[in-house]
């Protein structure tokens, strides 16, 4: 039997309304597809601020289905509130919750039961101490300059300045100048001060070097509408570079210390924030480890000013409630320059810098002879 165009027409219509409602079957008869869930799945997000979100998304091939969200559980429970709404994981953390880590489940189901479901983990990480570090050079020729890094190495907080001061042998070394840092040129941070200053010590024994340098660093100076863009200093970024001459002698060859060296509280200092403390309370950190050039840990609270063993208690507690004022939250390393041994040992260099039979070496040696071997010259 033939349909007339009127009646095909017709057919297809009723084709047209009823495939939606095909798609849409949620039976457990073969019809139905789970729906899978995606977004933030498996992930460990940080976060140091008073909320944290986690998206999540949903893909079933039942187009047109109804998709419901549940977490599932959260391990551990936190103090803070939360909330899951279209896929949307919102956690306000306590003050309580900083330092842990919280394990969220997520389902998603549709309307037959169907279901998928992931995790994800809210963690709070604990403020991470600085670490600075010295730099060590080996192979340094004599006579020449030696450019020596100091590097922050780790840490978490953001930095608004520091002053640190160093100690080394003025007779091995002659200081000239450091040299500025990456917050200084690179324009992603453009801090606003630094100096150092440099004196000659002694005659107080074995921990008062013959050669001191002092250098102060300012993220942003109260000095007009140009403010520092960054105080966040990324590990391993050079704070400046000591430019030293290395003595030309010939028995000087060996390793140079540099050290970190304290003669009060604020000496060696870091100022601060914790990334956390929402009124913008500025602290200064000071000294918690100090590992020398060969590894060895050689803090001693006890010790006392001067030395190279860090601050006493007395500069971290208050004296009257004993809270911590300036935490512990520094550890350093001491570095320094290894300087080559002369292999070759030139005839006539009398003046000792390294090129022999020049007019000085004749003016050096006709010198001694005269002043000291023969008066009658």
């Amino acid at each position: 039997m033939r349909m007339s165009k009127r009646t095909i027409f017709s057919v297809v219509l009723v084709l047209l309304f009823l495939w939606p409602l095909y798609t849409i079957r949620a039976e457990p008869s073969g019809f139905n597809h789970p729906p899978v869930i995606g977004g933030d799945c498996d992930r460990t997000i940080e976060y140091k601020s008073e909320s944290v979100v986690a998206v999540f998304s949903v893909y079933d091939r039942d187009h047109n289905d109804k998709h419901y969200w549940l977490i599932a559980f959260v391990d551990p429970e936190p103090d803070g509130s939360y909330f899951l709404e279209e896929g949307i994981l919102r956690f306000f953390p306590s003050i309580s919750d900083a330092g842990k880590s919280f394990r969220f489940g997520i389902q998603v189901y549709d309307r037959a039961g169907a279901l998928d479901e992931c995790n994800v983990i809210f963690s709070y990480p604990l403020p991470q101490p600085f670490k600075i570090e010295i730099g060590c050079l080996s192979d340094q020729e004599p006579g020449y300059h030696a450019y020596l890094p100091v590097r922050k190495t780790k840490g978490s907080e953001e930095v608004f300045g520091f002053d640190f001061l160093l100690g080394y042998d003025n007779s091995i070394l002659t200081f000239l100048s450091a040299i500025r840092g990456q917050p200084y040129s690179d324009t992603t941070y453009q801090w606003e001060y630094f100096t150092y200053r440099y004196t000659f010590n002694g005659g107080c024994g074995v921990d008062c070097p013959s050669g001191l340098v002092r250098l102060i660093g300012i993220a942003d100076e109260n000095n007009g509408p140009h403010h520092a863009l960054s105080f966040s200093i990324p590990d391993s970024m050079i704070l400046f570079t000591l430019d030293f001459l290395v003595t030309n002698g010939y028995g000087n060859a060996g390793f140079h210390p540099v050290r970190f060296h304290w003669e009060d509280c604020g000496d060696n200092t870091i100022a601060f924030r914790y990334d956390d403390d929402y009124d913008f309370v500025f602290r200064i950190a000071v000294s918690d480890t100090i590992v020398d050039y060969n590894g060895d840990l050689i803090n001693n609270s006890e010790y006392g000013f001067p030395g190279y063993y860090g601050v006493p208690d007395s500069c971290v507690y208050d004296p009257v409630s004993g809270e911590i004022v300036n935490p512990h939250f520094i550890n350093f390393r001491n570095g320094g320059i290894e300087i080559l041994r002369k292999t070759t040992y030139y005839l006539g260099d009398v003046n000792l810098n390294g090129r022999p039979y020049e007019i000085a070496d004749c003016v050096v040696f006709t010198n001694y002879a005269c002043n000291f071997l023969n008066d009658s010259c």
